[in-house]
C-alpha cells in the first residue's frame, strides 16, 4: 500500500509540473520565422491574419470557458492538418491543455465548413471555365500524353474503427480489407480540391460514387469551352466518356505503350 501510496504521489506531481508547464507558454505568432510558419502552418505569418479575416472565422468558445482569439483558433486548425500530430504534443506548442485545443479545433472547423463547405461540395462551373486552359496547359507541360486534362479524379478510403449498429458489413473494403468510409475527390493542378463528395460505405466501388454525386452531368456541360473539349483523369475504375478519360489497367497485360500512358498520368 505505501508503494501504491508513492506510486500515485509521482503520478500527481508529474501532472501538476505538466500543467504548470503548459500554463506557462504563451502562444505569440510573430515569434516563428517564415520557414517554421511553412514548416508549422503551411503559410506565411503575415497570410494568417489576411486568412483569418477573409474567412470570416469567428468561434465563441466563452461557454467551454476558452478565451482562443480567431488568429489563434486558426493556427491550431492549421498546425494539426500540417501534419499527424496528438494533441498531448501540441500542449507546450500553443499554451493550452489538449481538451481546449481539441474543442477549439472542432468548433473552429465546424464554423469553416458552416461558411464555405458549399465551396467543396459544389462544381463551380464559372471558376472552370475560366481556368481550364491554364490547368491544361500545366499538366501538359509537365509530360502528360493526354492532351486537354484539368483535373484528377479518384475515390479515397479512410480507415475506421470496426462499426456496431448492423454497418460492420456495409463499411468493410473487400479491397482494402478494413472497415473505411469513402469519399470522391476531385483535384487541380494548383493543388485544392475542386470538388468532393461522401461521405459512403467502405464497400462501395468508385463508380458508385461517381454516379450519385451527380458529377457527370456537371462535366458534360461545363468541360465543352469554346468549342475544346476538356476533361478529367481516374484510373481504370472508370468508364470512358468525352469528358472522363482512364488509365488502361495495362500493369500487367498491356503493351509498352499502354503501359508507359499509365505511368506516366499516375505519377502526375
Amino acid at each position: 500500500m505505501a508503494l501504491a501510496y508513492m506510486r500515485v504521489g509521482l503520478h500527481i506531481r508529474r501532472s501538476l509540473q505538466r500543467s504548470e508547464q503548459v500554463r506557462a507558454v504563451e502562444f505569440n505568432l510573430n515569434v516563428f520565422s517564415e520557414q517554421e510558419a511553412l514548416t508549422n502552418f503551411r503559410f506565411l505569418v503575415s497570410d494568417m491574419g489576411r486568412l483569418s479575416a477573409l474567412l470570416s472565422l469567428n468561434v465563441d468558445m466563452t461557454r467551454c470557458r476558452y478565451n482562443v482569439t480567431r488568429i489563434e483558433c486558426l493556427a491550431i486548425i492549421l498546425r494539426r492538418l500540417a501534419s499527424p500530430c496528438r494533441w498531448t504534443d501540441l500542449e507546450l506548442f500553443f499554451g493550452r491543455s489538449a481538451s481546449a485545443l481539441s474543442k477549439s479545433f472542432c468548433r473552429g472547423v465546424e464554423e469553416l465548413l458552416a461558411q464555405w463547405g458549399h465551396l467543396l461540395t459544389t462544381w463551380r462551373a464559372g471558376l472552370m471555365t475560366e481556368r481550364a486552359p491554364v490547368y491544361a496547359h500545366s499538366i501538359t507541360g509537365k509530360g502528360a500524353p493526354l492532351h486537354g486534362c484539368v483535373c484528377f479524379i479518384d475515390g479515397t478510403a479512410i480507415r475506421i474503427a470496426r462499426p456496431g449498429g448492423g454497418l460492420q458489413r456495409a463499411c468493410y473494403s473487400g479491397h482494402k480489407r478494413c472497415h473505411a468510409i469513402k469519399f470522391q475527390s476531385i483535384c487541380t493542378p494548383d493543388g485544392p480540391l475542386f470538388h468532393l463528395y461522401g461521405p459512403v460505405e467502405g464497400r462501395r466501388h468508385d463508380m458508385f460514387l461517381y454516379h450519385e454525386s451527380g458529377i457527370d452531368a456537371h462535366l458534360q456541360a461545363t468541360l465543352l469551352i469554346d468549342d475544346t473539349q476538356y476533361c478529367i483523369y481516374g484510373d481504370s475504375a472508370y468508364i470512358i466518356r468525352a469528358w472522363l478519360q482512364r488509365g488502361n489497367g495495362a500493369w500487367t497485360d498491356g503493351d509498352a505503350g499502354q503501359q508507359e500512358y499509365d505511368g506516366t498520368m499516375n505519377r502526375l
